[in-house]
């Protein structure tokens, strides 16, 4: 996982490069950002291009904070989106089963998606969450109607879940 470091005056901005942070990926996060917290006590860590995060992403941001509040530096999140921010709300709050509940309907949106349609259908949703997807460039191919009909269908099945969480 690529992270981009930029310093202004004591603190540090670190900006992560990927659009999750899970599983599949938090080891090479946790490797990367180590010496980082090392060499930078006050930090904020900005996760404006992460659109999913799982528990194991939440449990490697939270061990950033330990690190650095035990240094007696500090950290700060900036540039979450919607779903990141509710889950970070959830937890925050001491609401772990319904941070659960909406980590598993956006595990389940997100699989979804990319089965029902692939990356076209990813640019879809994207557009009809008001963020840039665009048309798939060849030789992915555009949706038929049919499938844009499905992915919105399944989108409005599932926004009560992710509301209610």
């Amino acid at each position: 996982m690529e992270l981009t470091i930029e310093k202004i005056g004591d603190v540090s901005v670190v900006e992560l490069a990927g659009e999750q942070l899970d599983a599949s990926n938090v080891k090479e996060f946790k490797h990367e950002i180590a010496p980082v917290l090392a060499a930078n006590p006050r930090m904020v860590l900005d996760l404006g291009r992460l659109r999913f995060i799982d528990s194991s992403g939440l449990g490697a941001i939270l061990s950033c904070l330990r690190q650095l509040n035990t240094a007696g530096g500090e950290l700060k999140l900036c540039g979450l989106s919607k779903p990141v921010r509710a889950l970070f709300e959830l937890v925050r709050q001491g609401h772990h089963d319904k941070a659960r509940e909406l980590q598993a309907a956006l595990v389940r949106a997100s699989k979804f998606i990319l089965s029902e349609a692939g990356i076209a259908g990813l640019k879809h949703v994207m557009d009809q969450r008001g963020y840039r997807g665009g048309i798939p460039r060849l030789p992915l191919l555009p949706l038929q109607l049919e499938q844009k009909k499905r992915l919105n269908d399944f989108l409005t099945a599932l926004e009560p879940a992710v509301v209610r969480a």
